[in-house]
């Protein structure tokens, strides 16, 4: 069942002590940790003009190995208690356990629930009830998309949203439920209704929100327009971007196939029938051929007995009586973890040990290795690569971080192995050219806050 959170600045809150911008109402089954996620997947920027948009948002969020949907509506909500502007942000908590083939998708939720509040005016409070998603009302005839007809010409261009990494749509102030029903019918040509949900949005692009990537976004009312923008304002599409694919075809026609409407695989032709054939027992062995068997093996037993008289006699007094045995082991493996040596390794060498050092989470060395062994000719590009691998070691190590610090309970080997990845991960983070370098700040801060006390800080 869904949960919901209300978060807006009021005099009290559910934490005892904190007013201003908190949590006023949400349900029980919220963890504490979860709902620090939840409070920071909403935020608002007013709007000059006079009618003040509301922002409907879907992103996920995983906490405990299980991804949550935060389905939420935000909208400008006055002056608080202090004279300055509010906004209240309500939170559908959606688990990925709740999610029906035949249930509405996350556009359909926040259009059709009637239960979106826009202003707090009662004490803060738990909420007891819980909300079955499956019940909420599903928007009849979707698909062919009638709404992109009538905004845009063509019932097709709903298929733009599917065809691209990430799109992003003008409108103006109160088309926020235009922009919805909009995505509404770009999502009912996702048939998988995992993938459906998994389509991040937003109706209302602010400042604020710049840190959220988001597959679909929109902005309201820009001084400029962004380039490739689909302009819900004027109707107009960008130019050539109409494509040319099933998902176009269906939301023109909205007509399955029986493979889609059925969820059905091909089937594979049927293999022709295996023709068998009888074989015919072998002829038991001649006596000749058994003596020439014997004889041959006698012949490999008095090499073998050869062959071992001299490795374990001849071969190691050899060994024995030698002074210059050299002890390449070790000589080597120093000679080759040495940044000294580092010019004097190949190529595939000097990889394969800033592979070893970013495995060991010594991420500066790696880098210094590399400069240290004057192999930028040979490849340019590498660096680069080398810098982007450990950016994915870093996000690696910060998720198990995570995942340490949620274990319930949480020994004391456990809290110090999290917290020296922590500190791996901010070592890496004063690395020169590192990608989404605001991003990983962030996350660490986000890390930070969750999970490390002062107590901890100060270690």
């Amino acid at each position: 069942m869904a949960t919901q959170l209300i978060y807006t600045s009021h005099t009290e809150s559910l934490t005892m002590g904190r007013t201003g911008f908190a949590t006023v109402a949400r349900n029980r089954q919220i963890p504490e940790k979860l709902a620090m996620l939840v409070e920071r997947c909403a935020l608002y920027e007013n709007h000059t003009g006079e009618v003040k948009p509301v922002a409907y948002s879907s992103r996920s969020v995983v906490f405990f190995g299980r991804t949550y949907f935060v389905l939420t509506r935000t909208c400008d909500s006055g002056v608080d208690y202090t004279g300055r502007n509010n906004y209240l942000a309500h939170h559908l908590v959606v688990c990925e356990d709740e999610i029906k083939p035949d249930g509405p998708s996350s556009a359909e939720v926040l259009l059709n629930w009637d239960g979106w509040k826009s202003s707090w005016n009662e004490s803060p409070h738990y909420i007891d009830d819980t909300i079955d998603i499956s019940s909420i009302p599903r928007i009849p005839h979707l698909v062919p998309c009638q709404t992109w007809k009538e905004v845009f010409g063509s019932a097709q261009d709903a298929a733009i949203l599917n065809d691209k990494n990430s799109s992003v749509l003008v409108a103006k102030a109160g088309q926020e439920e235009l922009v919805l029903r909009l995505f509404a019918e770009s999502m009912a040509l996702i048939l998988n209704p995992m993938k459906r949900w998994g389509v991040s949005f937003t109706t209302y692009q602010s400042e604020g929100h710049a840190r959220f990537n988001w597959l679909w976004k929109t902005y309201i009312e820009p001084q400029t327009i962004p380039e490739r923008a689909i302009n819900v304002i004027t109707g107009t599409m960008p130019i050539d971007d109409t494509p040319a694919s099933r998902a176009a075809e269906y939301a023109l026609s909205g007509v399955l196939t029986n493979k889609e409407r059925n969820n059905l695989f091909a089937a594979s032709p049927q293999s022709r029938p295996v023709r068998t054939f009888e074989v015919m027992p072998p002829p038991p062995p001649r006596v000749k051929d058994i003596r020439r068997l014997k004889l041959a093996m006698s012949v490999v037993g008095l090499l073998a007995a050869v062959l071992f008289f001299y490795l374990f006699f001849v071969d190691k007094k050899v060994v024995e009586t030698s002074d210059d045995v050299p002890v390449a082991s070790e000589s080597e493996s120093a000679t080759f973890k040495s940044i000294e040596n580092a010019p004097n390794l190949s190529f595939t060498q000097v990889k394969s040990r800033i592979r070893d050092l970013i495995d060991e989470l010594k991420f500066q060395d790696a880098v210094a290795f590399w400069k240290a062994s004057n192999k930028t000719n040979l490849d340019p590009s590498y660096e680069r690569k080398l810098i982007s691998d450990i950016g994915i070691k870093m996000d690696a190590i910060a998720n198990e971080a995570g995942v340490i610090f949620d274990r319930e309970p949480l020994s004391k080997e456990d809290e110090d192995k999290a917290i020296e990845l922590l500190r791996k991960y901010e070592a890496g983070l004063s690395i020169e050219n590192l990608p989404r370098m605001g991003d990983r700040l962030k996350r660490l801060e986000t890390l930070k806050t969750l999970y490390l006390n002062d107590k901890t800080r100060a270690k």
